[in-house]
């Protein structure tokens, strides 16, 4: 749980960014569909980065939402139109065992952006924004822990994604502990 709350204009960077992606998304030539399931794990691990109470995960979040705030009051110009804050809710907290999973996770994300970065610079290529660029994924991470900070996005998360991430966890920290 972070203490950042989401104002209209970081709202709106974020989902800008994923507006982006999706519109690059569809002008790519031939559509790839897996593509949809990874920018759906980075979204994803973005917004379990935001349920982490605290530590290096925490805190990242923490800049995560804060760096959404920022880049939208700068793109805003200060106007001062877009200051206020979007309704939040309490994140649910991770059990240990879902904290487990998140590391998980997170893990999988960076390692293929790792490797999707090294099959585009083979002669693909693209630019910083192309859709598995790392440049990117990691908007995308951003994208899922700013939005996970409204209330809308905890109710969504809560059903499904935080519950899931709970419910596995607790199953391997059991098998962990011999139980």
């Amino acid at each position: 749980m972070i203490a950042t709350e989401l104002t209209v204009a970081g709202a709106a960077v974020a989902l800008a960014v994923l507006g982006l992606w999706l519109w690059l998304w569809a002008r790519a030539k031939p559509r790839k569909m897996k593509e949809l399931g990874f920018a759906a794990l980075k979204l994803g691990v973005g917004a379990l980065l935001a349920a982490c109470t605290g530590g290096l995960l925490g805190k990242l979040a923490g800049l995560m939402g804060s760096g959404s705030n920022m880049a939208g009051g700068l793109i805003s110009g200060g106007t001062g139109g877009l200051d206020g804050a979007i309704a939040s809710s309490d994140i649910p907290p991770l059990t240990p065992g879902g904290a487990i999973v998140t590391v998980l996770l997170l893990v999988i994300a960076v390692a293929y952006i790792v490797i999707s970065f090294k099959e585009r610079s083979g002669g693909e290529g693209g630019g910083l924004l192309a859709i598995g660029s790392p440049v990117m994924s990691a908007l995308l991470m951003v994208a899922g822990a700013s939005l996970a900070l409204t209330a809308g996005g905890v109710g969504l998360l809560n059903d499904s994604l935080y519950g899931w991430v709970n419910g596995a966890g607790d199953s391997v920290f059991a098998w962990l502990n011999g139980a």
